[in-house]
């Protein structure tokens, strides 16, 4: 089942805000850790992912790393399973490439290092974050969007995703569509949409969107398409917000 899910103004969507260590863990003597991996910023391009073994043990310790879980368009790029020893009280890396395809988008990431040692086993996994450039463009009609797909158990952040549709419209005027996955200030109209931190008693990621001012007001919207699964139950949880004025700044009309 498909639908389109629409959002109008500023729309503050809550998160856990729970710290991730899940990047580092040890397993009898053995400490795995997924070193930090800069945001990735073009597709297509090997990016390093560096892993860490810290043997704390009195004896020598060998096995296998494996790299998976890569989802869309992401993927390992050469061997997805490489031999490691690290001698007793050292440190040694082991360094895995991955690279984002054309139907990857603008969001985090998981990368998952399995590692097999001595009859034990342990698993971490880093969280990369890939901020793709879109283009400035504007259309008279509606622009494709990727399909988002919701699943069964879990959830989806839309703050998370970079497939929606923003589009914009003077109060006299048709809609302006921007391409999917767009973000940024629009440069005819200023009507502008992003993803920040909002603090209204507690902080959580917000979709900001603000409407056209410029040379006169009208209206902003942003479209996410969306496959439901065949459940009986699903749950929409959002809030909303209205940002602060500035100093100097007349109150929000």
């Amino acid at each position: 089942m498909r639908t389109t899910l629409t959002i109008v103004a500023i729309i503050a969507i809550p998160s856990a805000c729970l710290a991730w260590n899940g990047h580092e863990v040890t397993e009898g003597d053995l400490k795995i850790l997924i070193e930090e991996v800069d945001p990735v910023t073009r597709r297509d391009a090997p990016v390093d992912v560096t892993v860490s073994l810290t043997n704390s043990g009195d004896e020598d310790i060998s096995g296998t790393l494996e790299a998976r879980g890569m989802v869309d368009d992401s993927r390992v790029v050469g061997d997805t399973r490489k031999p490691f020893e690290v001698a007793a009280g050292e440190t040694v890396e082991v360094v895995f490439q991955i690279s984002f395809g054309a139907r990857t988008y603008s969001a985090l990431y998981p990368v998952h290092v399995d590692a097999e040692f001595g009859g034990l086993a342990a698993s971490a996994v880093r969280i990369v974050k890939t901020q793709f450039a879109t283009g400035d463009t504007t259309s008279d009609g509606p622009t494709e969007m990727e399909t988002i797909v919701v699943p069964r158990e879990g959830a989806v952040g839309l703050w998370t995703v970079r497939s929606h549709r923003m589009a914009w419209n003077y109060y006299d005027g048709p809609a302006r569509y921007k391409p999917a996955g767009w973000m940024g200030s629009d440069e005819e109209s200023r009507a502008s949409i992003g993803v920040r931190a909002t603090t209204r008693g507690d902080t959580r990621p917000a979709i900001n969107m603000h409407p056209p001012w410029q040379p006169g007001g009208g209206t902003i919207f942003a479209d996410y398409l969306l496959e439901l699964p065949d459940t009986e139950k699903l749950t929409v949880k959002f809030a909303t917000a209205i940002r602060d004025s500035s100093e100097g700044e007349p109150l929000s009309d």
